[in-house]
């Protein structure tokens, strides 16, 4: 039977009756994740019209699987309208699917247990495909760390580029298969290195070249010589030569690279058949995505400080190619102003010179395009709506993007640009259709730091109803919730629950200064930052329920919820706690990322067999744990026994310290999950039991109030 959510208290808080599955499986929309122009479809569709090919995903909570769908939407660039067409599902048996750019075929990748497959398929019919066991290992996924794919436009996309990991030497083992050499180790077993949480398979990588259209031709690995203990990453074809990234392999331990961009990296140029290679960022610092521009005249990429703290603002910065060919590169940054970008879309030149990209302004996401040639930007989607803006595409003078808010999922966005366009007022025709719950949200601003606000949706007969409020600190803690669609807390919503989400200082997207301000003042600066913006949300937003708070967090989010119930005791119903972070002093010498603890303390990084009493005393001093003996608040905390980031080790200190202290807590440990907690099995499991615990305890406060 469903689970009902009752608010339980007289009027005028609101009585909600919606089940917990029914609210997930509503929340769980389509979400585009990519939307591409098709170059050639004006000639067959007409001159007026192109087709755009979008990739949709959905989450089915009732099976716990996560669905891929593809779908054409025809243009008709004349008036901005379209026409989608049905959805159709996609193959779910490939870990790796990327479209040249002319949409005329596709790469894929998939294992079989330790073999690994690839191929080129078109639209007409035509397929390659091969097993690489003998060549290489996993191939990784544009968008990844180290993943990159690209078709060679210059050989009629008859010919694929990518990176993959590097095929280990034989393993051998006494007492299995053939008689080993009394001189010679085994190898099963010998230390590899790795690059930590999510990345424990990648220790080696190299570049690939497979001209696929050649008959019998198979994948050889391009020779990038002078380059040695470099990890490959990200690589992009332009003509003969290839321009990647780089990151150093540390002597002594290989820190964490997921969700972290402030690794020792660099960019380099070499041709496409291999030979010596030419460094082509000078800096030492995290260099990452190089892009080339159209003409071919300079290689673009994103340059942040190497070490300090894991995310912050980005330096857009070329080289000219004449530069980099004559051996004398010259970094020149190209705009005054630092970015909070993630990435570049595939295509995201609208000319040889513009640049366009989406980046974090404080909690709003917004569309900018950069002139390289006089280093103005702007932005140039519709400043009038808050939310977020996403760029998938840019072709033929179009521009496609995406537009979400905590309301409602992304939908495609369409602008054309004609040359004499004022790229600062261009007009935007909404293409899809977004799910619309009658969902409400609010953003307050409060100088360096804001507060957004998830509502239910309006009630019909009674305006005035109170909702009970969870409070949801994000991780990092140098992150920043943007004004998204989260599936998991529009379900929240829906059964009746407000939600806020606090970007304190030190959250992205405002300034690097102000970021740095949080550095060794973990647990006092975030945690006084949180208080102050809960009380501006109640201030601003009458229907918030101030005597039903809950708390929610996970990682660095989980750490200010555990100080959150230790420091204010009596202000929060029930908490819940995924992968938290409850004693720095301890965890460094565990997790993939030792030079977090040190950086987010105030200290400087050093190795850990150089760690000082008086360096330990203030990582625990920052801590929660030791403040543990002050928490009334019920608590639920849920750890992923994979997760190399916050080992569940810190979980399990904030259980026992609870427990012995006679505070109501439960403990959910998931054996195959790791930092996330994001397997669809897990996820939902996670979700079901959050809003159980949550309804319980708002029951046993009300139950308490009369």
């Amino acid at each position: 039977l469903p689970i009902l959510l009752l608010i339980f208290s007289s009027s005028p808080r609101l009585v909600f009756q919606i089940s917990k599955m029914e609210a997930l499986r509503k929340a769980s929309v389509p979400c585009v994740s990519s939307a591409v122009l098709s170059t050639n479809s004006s000639q067959s569709l007409g001159g007026s019209f192109a087709s755009i090919l979008a990739t949709i995903t959905r989450s089915v909570p009732d099976d716990c699987v996560k669905k891929t769908f593809n779908q054409t939407v025809i243009l008709d660039k004349s008036n901005g309208k379209a026409v989608c067409l049905p959805l159709s599902e996609a193959s779910s048996s490939c870990d790796v699917m990327v479209r040249s750019l002319s949409q005329n075929y596709s790469f894929t990748s998939w294992k079989v247990e330790k073999d690994t497959f690839i191929a080129v398929s078109s639209g007409s019919g035509e397929f390659k495909s091969m097993n690489c066991k003998e060549i290489h290992k996993t191939v990784y996924a544009p968008g990844t760390t180290f993943g990159s794919v690209c078709f060679v436009e210059n050989e009629n996309e008859q010919a694929v580029v990518y990176v993959a990991e590097c095929k280990s030497p034989k393993e051998t083992e006494w007492g299995v298969g053939e008689a080993e050499s009394e001189t010679d180790m085994t190898t099963k077993y010998e230390h590899c290195d790795t690059w930590g949480e999510q990345h424990t398979g990648i220790s080696k990588t190299a570049i690939f070249y497979w001209k696929w259209g050649e008959q019998g031709s198979k994948p050889v690995q391009i020779e990038v010589q002078g380059l040695e203990n470099v990890t490959l990453g990200s690589v992009k074809v332009f003509n003969d030569f290839i321009v990647f990234s780089a990151f150093e392999n540390t002597k002594s331990l290989r820190l964490g690279a997921q969700y972290c961009i402030n690794r020792f990296s660099s960019i380099y140029y070499c041709p496409l058949e291999g030979g010596k290679v030419k460094k082509v960022s000078t800096s030492p610092a995290h260099c990452r995505l190089p892009l080339v521009t159209p003409d071919g005249s300079k290689v673009v990429w994103l340059e942040t400080n190497a070490l300090g703290p894991h995310s912050h603002a980005n330096k857009i910065m070329y080289c000219t190619m004449s530069d980099i060919l004559n051996g004398t590169p010259q970094e020149t940054q190209a705009c005054d102003q630092k970015v909070y970008i993630a990435g570049f879309a595939q295509r995201c030149f609208l000319n040889d010179t513009t640049l366009v990209f989406s980046h974090a302004m404080k909690s709003n996401k917004v569309v900018s395009a950069l002139d390289l040639a006089s280093g103005n930007l702007t932005t140039i989607n519709s400043t009038t709506q808050g939310g977020v803006w996403g760029m998938f595409d840019v072709a033929d003078n179009t521009i496609l993007a995406s537009y979400s808010t905590p309301a409602q999922g992304n939908v495609i966005m369409c602008s054309h640009v004609d040359n004499d366009d004022d790229i600062s007022s261009l007009a935007w025709n909404q293409l899809t259709v977004a799910s619309d719950f009658g969902l409400r949200y609010k953003h307050v601003d409060a100088g360096n730091k804001d507060v957004v606000i998830l509502l239910p949706p309006e009630s019909q007969t009674n305006k005035e109803a109170l909702f009970p409020t969870i409070v949801v600190p994000h991780g990092g803690p140098h992150s920043v919730f943007i004004q998204d669609y989260y599936s998991m807390y529009a379900a929240f919503a829906l059964e009746g629950f407000a939600c806020i989400f606090p970007n304190y200082r030190g959250s992205l997207g405002w300034d690097d200064e102000t970021l740095n301000t949080l550095l060794g003042k973990v647990g006092t600066q975030d945690v006084e930052d949180v208080i102050e913006l809960i009380d501006l949300a109640l201030e601003k937003e009458p229907q918030l329920d101030g005597t039903q708070l809950i708390v929610s967090g996970g990682s660095h989010g989980g750490f200010l919820t555990a100080h959150l119930t230790a420091q204010y005791p009596e202000k929060f119903i029930a908490a819940a706690l995924r992968n938290p972070v409850t004693d720095i002093s301890s965890m460094v010498f565990v997790t993939d990322i030792p030079d977090w603890c040190f950086v987010e303390a105030g200290l400087p990084y050093k190795h850990r067999s150089e760690i000082t009493a008086e360096d330990l005393s203030i990582m625990r001093k920052v801590s929660p744990l030791p403040l543990a003996k002050n928490v009334k608040t019920p608590s639920m905390i849920m750890l992923g026994e994979k997760d190399l980031r916050v080992p569940p080790f810190q979980g399990r200190l904030w259980f026992e310290a609870l427990r012995e202290n006679d505070v109501e807590v439960k403990l959910f440990s998931y054996p195959e999950d790791c930092h996330p907690l994001a397997t669809p099995k897990c996820a939902a499991d996670v979700h079901m039991n959050l809003h159980i615990w949550f309804t319980s305890h708002l029951a046993k406060n009300q139950n308490k109030e009369e």
